[in-house]
């Protein structure tokens, strides 16, 4: 049995770990699902830019992934889409943008393993939490300034929100390594289950 991880950059240090052995179509798959579970934030984060940030193929890079890593799809040249996918920058109140930022990321991380040349860095699985991060951060502002950040990463991974999202992504990784690819009703599953990714309300 493994020692838990002592702080939330620890953790994070052993999700990109484990990400790091997924077959490409797994890696597709965790990335597609938190791309996925945080379409509704880079569509609200749209909408409060008021036009001055779009993604318009947003959907479709989601697509492409999903098809990957299920298997009716071969790894194919993703460089237009993704390039297309991050052209415009994210502009808009924080953390709306971060939020987006991060939409766009996990999905760019998909879009990579999809790819034939190219393969998401594990470390990108950041990305996957830091949206709730992001909104525990606004939430504990007084403890972070009181205490400091060090004091705050060892707290928050007990926070029940933190270890939810945590838990979430390390069984889903450890269910991925048993498989190549999953199937259209197990990636649905699991982005309802990646609604835990999702940040708080504060």
């Amino acid at each position: 049995m493994t020692e838990p991880a002592e702080n939330l950059y620890a953790e994070v240090r052993e999700l990109a770990s484990a990400v790091e052995d997924l077959s490409p179509r797994c890696k597709a798959a965790i990335f597609g699902t938190c791309g996925r579970v945080f379409a509704p934030l880079s569509y609200q984060a749209e909408q409060r830019s008021q036009g001055r940030w779009s993604s318009p193929n947003y959907s479709v890079a989601l697509d492409v992934i999903e098809a990957f890593a299920n298997g009716s799809a071969q790894a194919e040249d993703h460089e237009e889409l993704r390039a297309q996918l991050v052209a415009a920058p994210v502009s808009g109140d924080y953390p709306w943008s971060t939020y987006a930022q991060d939409a766009i990321i996990c999905t760019d991380g998909g879009l990579a393993a999809a790819s034939v040349s190219d393969s998401p860095k594990s470390e990108l699985i950041y990305y996957a939490l830091e949206p709730l991060i992001c909104s525990l951060e606004s939430r504990d502002v007084e403890i972070i300034r009181t205490y400091g950040n060090g004091y705050w990463s060892r707290e928050i991974i007990k926070d029940p929100a933190m270890e939810r999202a945590i838990e979430f992504l390390r069984n889903s990784i450890a269910m991925l390594s048993q498989v190549v690819s999953v199937d259209m009703l197990e990636l649905e599953k699991l982005v309802g289950e990646a609604a835990v990714l999702r940040p708080v309300e504060t």
